[in-house]
């Protein structure tokens, strides 16, 4: 048995051919013949360089794996040009649900994704439109770009957790560093209420955010101008947006609402309307084509899969078990497949 992926231009709609006999050879190239001809009317308009993918939280069960799937696909449809693409990802909470109760495990693995080689095209950028504490904040440090909303709040890693291990410290001092949106000491510091952080402005210029160890190096080097405690002992880092921005520096703009964003990034705001849910996954449906290929049978086939796409399927099996049939049907069914609005099912 032969499998056939073929990629429909529905947004996230695969079809997946599986023919059990071969068509037969004389329809296949009739149809093949006629739809070269309208290759040019079927082939997909340019994709969008900017998506807006929204990330529910708290990040439990399998959401890093349904948003990697989404997020998979959206690498996928991106074009290829000089211009870096821009994925936003927009952390909120869903509906019911509190923002802190993320797990690590599920955190650290979405973290790994936003930050390895698959995004090395893409501009990656965070947009924080509401408060957010816990290990959500893990794909946020992951991400090139932080923008948050004015009274949003952002720190608060550790709170849920009784005592930080080697593994935790680890992982958000790499993310850390290797973004270098937020000063490694500051994440520490929202990570580890035994830590203090202090901000040092150093002889001869430049503000430096430091721990208790470096800090004393400093002051016995004699570098040390001023200090002031940014985070204390016994408190867990929290910052607003405002914060962030204008105090700090680390966040590069504010955007209260979708508006303020698409003005913070120079694209046009509709660019943003159509956004993916992170828990966009895999949802299946088989369609069968069985006997001699009819226009009745082509016709129930492509009313099968309109149904399939109203229920929400985005990936169609299509399983041909055929001797071969008319040529002007299979060419509609192929025409059919082709003429799929990547737009219109999500």
């Amino acid at each position: 048995m032969r499998r056939h992926s073929v990629r429909g231009k529905n947004h996230g709609l695969t079809f997946l051919v599986l023919l059990g006999v071969a068509l037969n050879a004389g329809s296949l190239a009739n149809a093949q013949g006629n739809g070269e001809k309208n290759k040019q009317k079927a082939d997909p308009p340019a994709a969008a360089t900017v998506r807006l993918i929204r990330v529910s939280l708290p990040l439990t069960g399998n959401a890093d794996n349904e948003l990697i799937a989404a997020v998979d696909r959206q690498l996928s449809e991106l074009p290829t040009s000089d211009d870096r693409p821009t994925l936003i990802f927009e952390f909120r909470a869903r509906e019911g649900q509190v923002v802190g109760g993320s797990r690590f495990e599920r955190a650290l693995s979405l973290a790994r994704y936003l930050a390895s080689d698959a995004f090395s095209r893409v501009r990656t950028v965070a947009y924080v439109p509401e408060s957010l504490e816990g290990h959500a904040i893990l794909p946020v440090l992951a991400c090139e770009q932080l923008i948050s909303a004015p009274d949003a709040e952002l720190g608060r890693a550790g709170k849920a957790e009784s005592s930080i291990d080697s593994t935790m410290r680890s992982a958000y001092r790499e993310f850390a560093e290797r973004r270098r949106v937020i000063p490694v000491p500051i994440v520490m510091g929202m990570l580890d209420p035994s830590l203090t952080v202090s901000e040092v402005q150093l002889v001869g210029g430049g503000v430096r955010y430091v721990l208790p160890d470096e800090l004393e190096q400093l002051r016995a080097e004699g570098k040390v101008w001023k200090e002031n405690t940014s985070i204390a002992a016994g408190d867990l880092g929290n910052f607003t947006g405002r914060q962030l921005r204008l105090q700090f520096g680390f966040a590069s703009h504010l955007a209260a609402d979708q508006k303020q964003l698409a003005e913070a990034l120079q694209v046009p705001p509709e660019s943003l309307e159509q956004s993916v849910d992170a828990g966009d996954a895999w949802k299946a449906i088989r369609v069968n084509l069985r006997g001699r290929i009819t226009s009745r049978l082509v016709t129930e086939a492509m009313q099968s899969i309109r149904v399939g796409q109203e229920s929400g399927a985005n990936l169609i099996c299509l399983w041909i078990d055929s001797p071969g049939g008319a040529p002007a049907p299979t060419l509609r069914l192929l025409n059919f497949l082709a003429e799929q609005d990547p737009q219109q099912v999500k």
